[in-house]
């Protein structure tokens, strides 16, 4: 996953997509705001980050005021110290952040917690490496746990050719901001590094490994991203 980091390696690409919400980070933080106030939650919640890049996201879903003991784990060094940078002034929470690919991280972690998410990185995996995640992270979590997975991910009548056509189409479209150089090393990244899977995937490994729910939070309207909510 080295190429993926340098894609964002400076984090200038990616704070520009998040600025425009050409990814519907918005959208996904707003649902995100909403359904941990319906969850409750309280002072000592617990979250692991998987990818948690620079932890931009979970800084603005999650709540400042109460005490979170927040997990970031990440492959990328300069991931992690970008992260530390956004998160010192969140006084309340307890940060820890590993520097660890995310598959390793759950596969040795002892500990259970209430929340993980999963941010657009798991499509950086294999489809054997993904479902040993989904394996590995029903273990970490609390009965009653969640996990939340926000990615891309192909329609039922998509192959990876045609997703990735329809996805690049769509950024060469809508991405205006984005410079010609930019859009090539993002062509060159999805095509080369990028393994989506359809949701109904995702699903069927949910229920193999025994979550109790699963929801369909939100789905763009040009269905190239999705937003899950798997409890366990």
């Amino acid at each position: 996953m080295e190429k993926t980091h340098e894609l964002f390696k400076s984090f200038d690409l990616y704070s520009e997509v998040v600025q425009q919400n050409y990814m519907r980070h918005k959208e996904l933080i707003a649902i995100t705001k909403e359904r941990l106030s319906q969850k409750g939650i309280q002072d000592g919640a617990t979250l692991i980050d998987l990818g948690c890049g620079n932890a931009h996201f979970s800084k603005e879903a999650y709540p400042a005021e109460i005490c979170l003991h927040y997990k970031g784990i990440d492959l990328s060094e300069n991931a992690i110290y970008s992260a530390k940078n956004m998160l010192h002034d969140r006084s309340n929470w307890d940060v820890a952040l590993v520097c660890d690919d995310m598959l390793h991280f759950l596969e040795n972690s002892q500990e259970k917690v209430q929340f993980i998410s999963s941010g657009f990185c798991l499509h950086h995996l294999s489809t054997p490496q993904k479902k040993a995640v989904f394996s590995a992270l029903k273990k970490r979590l609390l009965a009653g746990g969640t996990f939340f997975l926000y990615d891309v991910a192909m329609e039922e009548r998509d192959n990876k050719p045609i997703f990735n056509k329809r996805q690049l189409n769509w950024y060469r479209k809508a991405w205006h901001s984005i410079s010609n150089e930019q859009m090539a090393a993002i062509s060159e990244h999805i095509l080369k590094e990028d393994f989506p899977e359809k949701v109904s995937t995702y699903k069927n490994w949910a229920k193999a490994f025994g979550f109790s729910q699963i929801k369909q939070l939100y789905r763009d309207p040009n269905s190239l991203y999705v937003f899950l909510e798997f409890v366990a």
